[in-house]
């Protein structure tokens, strides 16, 4: 076996630790600055605690994006449910449907069927490559504004699973975290999660697919 074969050999195997780590970090991060939220009571922190919130949403879309390829357990029902309950759920993301899309990415990479240049062609040209400077900048204000919802819903609905069974786990998930902070008097923790998830994690999410190589 080569040096090449090694190395490939070393990075298919699933880093437990290190995701896990990274997880717990991200978590904590998120909860730190909700708890900034609810010290300081001022709309300019809430403002700086979802761009930080979203920011942690995309690392932990990113994990997840590992967790599909599973790089997270050996034992792969132990790594889908890790994935979807800490990366995925709390996004909305749904684990089945979002590997489908993306290995079909993989497939066809570059291609006419490759599915995220399909997302991409139905906002064109806003994914027209080289992007400047100037065009990002105003590309991030309108994810900030709450002003690409609509590119949200494009994404949400290509990874949305065929089979219904799929969609269990994730909206029981949601459903029960929902109820318990409200329940609990923290609803405002799910109105900053939200405009989060669909402002800054959407802002920090084009700037990655506008920079980095396609593949």
């Amino acid at each position: 076996m080569n040096d090449i074969d090694t190395q490939l050999k070393s990075l298919q195997k699933p880093a437990s630790l290190r995701w896990v780590l990274a997880c717990l970090v991200n978590w904590g991060i998120i909860a730190f600055a909700l708890y900034c939220a609810y010290f300081f009571q001022n709309l300019l922190v809430d403002f700086f605690v979802i761009l930080v919130i979203g920011n942690r949403q995309h690392a932990l879309a990113l994990l997840g994006h590992e967790g599909a390829h599973y790089m997270l357990s050996a034992n792969r029902r132990w790594n889908d449910f890790l994935t979807g309950f800490f990366a995925f759920w709390p996004l909305g993301i749904n684990l089945p449907g979002y590997r489908k899309f993306h290995f079909l990415h993989h497939l066809k990479v570059g291609t006419k069927a490759d599915p995220e240049l399909l997302h991409k062609n139905m906002k064109f040209p806003d994914y027209d490559l080289p992007l400047g400077r100037l065009k990002m900048a105003m590309f991030f204000i309108k994810d900030i504004l709450c002003l690409s919802v609509y590119e949200v819903l494009i994404l949400i609905s290509f990874v949305i699973p065929k089979r219904k069974t799929d969609l269990i786990l994730p909206n029981v998930f949601l459903g029960s975290v929902i109820a318990l902070l409200i329940l609990n008097d923290l609803g405002w923790v799910l109105i900053l999660w939200f405009i989060a998830n669909i402002s800054s994690f959407w802002a920090f999410f084009r700037i990655r697919i506008n920079i980095e190589p396609i593949g």
